[in-house]
């Protein structure tokens, strides 16, 4: 393994980014990429960080777009390790966001060097463009509105590769050349509380709720094609409060 890789890795690995916040990612980030010659601004939203960081002045726009939060760990006790306290065990690096996607960042963050080493005068620029609410859900936007604000400005990406973990069997054996579309919402059923003891005077919206889920479950919505599975239906969240039922409906497709 490159052990300078490694070594950066960890350092972001080492932060516990949870979404919607950053943490101090984009501090080692702006480190890095400074003395490389980088420009870096950072561009906030009501609970969004952002990272732009850009490097030449010519030609077209190579883009490199991820994140630096990580979904929670779930409990901590339960990990082999402590989920921020990276380890290498065996050929893998074990910590939370490894694959999702610290790993891929520092990857692009030492290549980025490594190239500008040995090609120091691009004819194309390059920027490194990171969000800290990619797992969570943005009060005022994804990255679709920073997109906008900065071709508003006259910035247009022309090439842009996202770091996401796409492997099937081995590191880089897949790239993705699409992106599945996506539907969520969510179902409100009301019932009639009560005591369980007397379940002949109540209305328990959970028994309602499986109705639903059962029928949506079995529907088939399409076939899908060479690129993209057919479209399946998941049930992300239940919560269940004093006389209602909500559940927050997930559909993935392509587009």
């Amino acid at each position: 393994m490159n052990n300078n890789l490694i070594d950066l890795a960890k350092s972001l690995l080492e932060i516990k980014s949870i979404s919607p916040n950053d943490n101090g990612c984009f501090d080692i980030v702006e480190s890095y990429l400074e003395p490389l010659g980088f420009e870096t601004k950072r561009i906030n939203y009501l609970n969004v960080e952002n990272l732009y960081s850009t490097i030449g002045s010519k030609g077209p726009l190579f883009c490199f777009l991820g994140h630096t939060d990580v979904v929670p760990s779930g409990p901590e006790e339960l990990w082999d390790i402590d989920p921020f306290k990276p380890e290498v065990i065996g050929d893998y690096l074990i910590g939370r966001g490894a694959a999702d996607m610290k790993g891929a960042v520092a990857t692009f963050l030492a290549t980025a060097k490594e190239f500008l080493a040995e090609n120091p005068n691009p004819n194309f620029r390059i920027c490194v463009f990171l969000t800290s609410n990619e797992e969570g859900e943005p009060a005022d936007g994804k990255i679709n509105k920073i997109i906008k604000d900065l071709q508003d400005a006259g910035e247009h990406i022309d090439y842009c590769l996202v770091g996401e973990a796409s492997s099937s069997s081995k590191l880089a054996d897949t790239i993705r050349l699409g992106r599945r579309g996506s539907l969520s919402g969510s179902l409100i059923i009301k019932g009639k509380q009560g005591h369980v003891a007397y379940p002949e005077k109540v209305n328990n919206p959970i028994h309602i709720a499986g109705k639903f889920i059962d029928t949506l479950k079995e529907m088939v919505w399409d076939q899908g094609n060479e690129f993209f599975q057919p479209t399946s239906f998941q049930i992300s969240n239940i919560n269940s409060g004093t006389g209602f039922s909500f559940l927050k409906l997930f559909f993935r497709n392509e587009i």
